[in-house]
């Protein structure tokens, strides 16, 4: 599931440093571009918290054991 939720990340950020793919969902979904960049950055925001939550509670786990 962390592979699953890093993979993600990693594409929404890849989504975001490539202008050409903005522009391509943009046109589909008819939004400006930088409203498609928003959209996208706030979704690589809360997979990194989900990712850093869910690894953080796993350390804690296994300190009390």
């Amino acid at each position: 599931e962390w592979l699953t939720n890093i993979h993600r990340v990693g594409r929404v950020a890849s989504h975001v440093g490539h202008y050409s793919r903005l522009a391509y969902f943009a046109v589909v979904e008819n939004e400006p571009i930088a409203k498609i960049r928003y959209r996208c950055l706030q979704v690589k925001y809360i997979l990194i918290q989900y990712v850093f939550a869910h690894c953080s509670q796993e350390k804690k786990k296994k300190l009390n054991e």
